[in-house]
């Protein structure tokens, strides 16, 4: 990559700040799974990138602790052309967790940042590096590590409940949309949305795990698996209408004049003051500089 008297650095494409709001630092299951499958940040595909982001903005929406084993259950890694292609992620037999964020991802290795790290101490440094050493690989690694689902790796009971629930879930969820709710709101109140009544009935949600549920679900899983879901399950959709706003009159304000006064611009004015400012205005000059008129000395 640089010279040796280069600072350490690394590289990143713009689309991952543009379009998937990943921050630097990466956090820390970022980090995790970059040294789990062996690979600089600039050697996995956007998309596979949008899953990592999403899988975040999820756990958080649902109070799921964010775990890699959970997320590697539902994911396996492909292989690019060697000796320098891209990998990606791609679902397993029995679906991933979303869909792609981008069908076309086109010209965007054009298009690429250089994170040089300069002036930082790696004993000191905690952003980037932990003990001395980096917390993932910086540079280009040409064996990767490939992975089909957690594989040998052992799963508490809060990641088997976590998986479980995922599970559950109409899959695949839309990547975008989930992503979009990063800042939202939603994310830290409880759901007020008809959207909980109606995967409680479908049996998706257990009772236990449905007050963390804090977005509409529905909207997510896109047109075809809502009309797919109905069909199967036969619900009928109710249009509940919205409430009108009542219109009402304005106000009539009613003035009274008093007897002898007449309108004038809008207000009542005694009669006579057209005539009073009339002949002060038809007045004869008044000369107030203190001289005396001719033939009027003292």
């Amino acid at each position: 990559m640089g010279k040796s008297t280069d600072p350490p650095h690394f590289y990143v494409y713009q689309c991952f700040f543009r379009d998937l709001g990943i921050c630097l630092p990466f956090t820390q299951f970022e980090c995790d799974f970059l040294n789990f499958v062996n690979l600089a940040p600039c050697q996995l595909h956007p998309n596979s990138w949008g899953f990592l982001r999403a899988f975040q903005v999820l756990c958080s929406a649902l109070g799921i602790e964010v775990s890699l084993r959970v997320f590697l259950h539902f994911y396996q890694l492909k292989i690019g052309v060697s000796p320098y292609g891209v990998l990606s992620l791609s679902g397993r037999t029995d679906g991933g967790l979303f869909t792609l964020y981008s069908q076309s991802y086109k010209n965007y290795k054009q298009e690429f940042f250089r994170v040089a790290l300069v002036d930082v101490d790696p004993l000191e440094d905690g952003a980037f590096y932990f003990g001395g050493l980096p917390k993932f690989p910086f540079y280009w690694c040409r064996k990767s590590s490939r992975f089909h689902g957690v594989g040998q790796l052992k799963l508490t009971a809060s990641e088997a409940t976590s998986i479980e629930n995922l599970v559950a879930l109409p899959r695949p969820l839309d990547c975008k949309l989930v992503l979009s709710l990063a800042n939202s709101a939603y994310k830290e109140r409880g759901l007020e949305s008809e959207y909980l009544v109606f995967f409680r009935l479908l049996g998706f949600v257990k009772p236990s795990f449905s007050d963390v549920f804090y977005f509409p679900f529905a909207s997510i899983m896109g047109k075809s698996k809502w009309r797919e879901l109905k069909h199967r399950y036969n619900i009928v959709e109710l249009e509940v209408p919205k409430p009108q706003e009542e219109e009402m009159s304005p106000l009539k304000v009613n003035r009274k004049r008093k007897r002898g006064d007449k309108e004038v611009g809008g207000t009542s004015v005694p009669r006579g003051a057209e005539e009073v400012t009339s002949k002060a205005a038809d007045a004869d000059a008044v000369d107030l500089t203190g001289s005396p008129p001719p033939g009027e000395a003292p």
